[in-house]
């Protein structure tokens, strides 16, 4: 069920998968939509609450423009309205993230995610500048993406307060890693922007003291125990600790290539890339497949 705040736009929630965008075994230069569906059914099926498309996960960077149209609207065919669809419509050129945000809303996303500008490294007014004007392009909610480790600018708690004034800013996606950031959220923006966690290393902390949801890379692999394990209020804590293995190994290289090797390895797609990311080293690959045999073992 979507979930709508009173101003009538989509409040992002609970398990939110950023889904992976695989590529044909024999030919990278092209989407594999058949692996593509049956990525996204398994999340419905897996009771995932939303599915964020064109997120770093997704590989966006690597995807030209009529692909990422293409995404879009082959995720929201095939949802079909079953599952919240969230699509990551940021660049670091506002007009064509205008462009890519009016297109997502057109066809039907129920919000976006829009990254902070990378490399322009603008200042906090410049920030709030260029969300208001991305906002003018928008009828749906809008999520913040603050990942300041890839964009080398840090989307700071007064841009967010200011931005808050608008009904449209409904989430921030916070993955700078620091817990006090994310305190400092929780307190000036109660009520006004929702906190989703942004590292799966963090999900059963925050959601403990009160986020929304959290927008994550290790559902790919096991969404239903993201959704009742990490993200339980009682049991997120221990499940933390159980998956800690697993989470750390996803996270030992540039995302998504670990988590797409584990995807693969599960069978689910093929394990290619688009340059310059490419197969982590034999050592992080071995690790990364022993954690997941450890979860197997364990009846996981």
């Amino acid at each position: 069920m979507k979930k709508r705040a009173e101003n009538g736009y989509f409040t992002p929630y609970g398990s939110i998968t950023a889904v992976i965008t695989p590529f044909m075994e024999d030919d990278e230069t092209k989407i594999d939509y058949s692996a593509f569906g049956a990525l996204l059914e398994y999340q419905i099926s897996m009771g995932t609450d939303a599915i964020l498309v064109l997120g770093t996960t997704g590989e966006s960077a690597a995807l030209s423009d009529e692909e990422r149209r293409d995404v879009i609207r082959f995720a929201r065919d095939h949802i079909g309205g079953r599952v919240p669809l969230i699509c990551g419509t940021g660049c670091n050129n506002v007009r064509y993230a205008c462009d890519l945000t009016e297109f997502a809303c057109l066809k039907g996303a129920d919000a976006v995610l829009v990254v902070s500008p990378y490399y322009n490294r603008a200042n906090d007014r410049g920030l709030v500048s260029f969300y208001r004007e991305v906002a003018k392009h928008s009828d749906r909610g809008i999520i913040v993406y603050n990942v300041p480790s890839r964009t080398g600018v840090d989307v700071s708690v007064p841009v967010l307060e200011d931005l808050a004034a608008d009904p449209k800013f409904v989430a921030v996606k916070e993955a700078s890693g620091s817990l006090a950031r994310c305190e400092d959220i929780l307190e000036k923006l109660s009520g006004r922007m929702a906190l989703l966690s942004g590292c799966d290393e963090m999900i059963a902390p925050l959601m403990h003291m009160g986020a929304a949801g959290a927008v994550t890379v290790v559902g790919n692999l096991l969404p239903y125990e993201v959704k009742t394990e990490l993200m339980h209020p009682q049991r997120g804590g221990r499940a933390q600790i159980r998956y800690r293995r697993l989470i750390r190994a996803l996270a030992a290289d540039v995302n998504p290539i670990p988590i797409k090797t584990a995807v693969a390895a599960a069978g689910l797609c093929s394990g290619r890339f688009r340059l310059p990311l490419c197969a982590p080293d034999e050592g992080k690959q071995r690790e990364l497949l022993a954690a997941m045999a450890e979860l197997e073992g364990r009846g996981e």
